[in-house]
This record gives structure tokens, sequence and C-alpha cells, in this order.
């Protein structure tokens, strides 16, 4: 059985409409499909509880607002996590048990969404090393500076070892063909 699938809600609507049409129950219909026979049965009581719509899902994303008011409303209303979930259509009971420690660690501001992913800063972009992010720009110019005066200097120094060369060389061919004469 295959458990870490996203499903379509094309999908998810034939299964639940199966069941509904008495074309078997959460055993046969999983092993028809091929999935877990609990999610037949969520899937199922989802439906009863919101209809189609319910069981369009993945990618939603609450606002800090709605969190507080279904954590609110639980409380009110002395419901379990699962009973607040499946109310309020909220995909998993974890995802409210999360918004609960969240809340009540850091108060409400810890409820704002955040970004998910890799921070990517603009350092990590132009692939800098790590020493030079820790630099401030004041000190990085200065550096950059030194660094481009150094390279001037050894340029210079290397064309005047390559001209000093080449006069030796000259001095040498002048003073063979002397010689020969």
């Amino acid at each position: 059985m295959l458990f870490l699938r996203k499903y379509t809600f094309d999908f998810k609507k034939k299964v639940v409409s199966d069941y509904l049409n008495n074309e078997g129950g959460y055993k046969y219909l999983a092993h028809k499909y091929q999935i877990n026979r609990t999610l037949v049965r969520h899937w199922v009581r989802i439906y009863n509880y919101h209809g189609w719509e319910g069981l369009v899902g993945g990618g939603k994303s609450y606002t800090t607002k709605f969190k507080l008011d279904v954590i609110e409303y639980m409380e009110t209303n002395g419901l379990s996590i699962q009973e607040t979930a499946k109310k309020f259509n909220i995909g998993s009971n974890r995802t409210l048990s999360k918004w609960i420690e969240q809340y009540e660690e850091g108060g409400a501001s810890s409820l704002e969404s955040q970004k998910r992913g890799r921070k990517i800063s603009m350092n990590s972009k132009l692939n800098i090393p790590k020493k030079l992010k820790d630099e401030s720009l004041e000190e990085e110019v200065i550096r950059l500076r030194a660094e481009n005066a150094y390279l001037k200097k050894l340029e210079t120094l290397i064309q005047e070892q390559d001209l000093s060369k080449k006069k030796s060389r000259l001095k040498q061919s002048f003073s063979s063909k002397k010689n020969l004469n």
C-alpha cells in the first residue's frame, strides 16, 4: 500500500463516490485503489462534514487571525484537536497541534506565516567566503584597495624583471657578436 502520495481531488472524489454508491466498504475500496483503509474512511468523513469542497486539499495557507479564531473556538467550546480540525476542515490534526504549541510558546505573533525554504542572502548568491560576510563594507573596501595596490606593484616588479632579463640577453648577444668580429 502507498502512504506518502499526494492524491488529486478527482481521485478522492472517485473513491468517495464509490463508497456512497455502495460499491464497497473501506477495506474493499482501499484494496481496489491501493491506498490505506483509514484514508478512505477519512475522506468519507470529510465529505460528510464539508461536502466535495472538503476534499480539495493541500497547499492551504491560513491567516494568523484564522489560526487564533480556531484556537479560541476550540478552548471556548471544549473541543478536542480532532473535532476542531474536522469542524474547520484543517487537513491534519498535527497542523492544529503545532499552532497550539506555537501560541503557548510565543503568543499570537508566533502564529504568523513564515516563508518556507532556504534563506538566500545576496552574499551567498555571489559566493562570497564566510570570512568576508563578517567584515563591514568599509573594511572590505580597505582590504580590496590594499590587494589592488599589491597586485599592481607585483605586476610592475614582474615587468621590470622581464625587462632586465631582456637587457641582459641583448648585452650577451651583442657581446658575443662583438667577440666574433
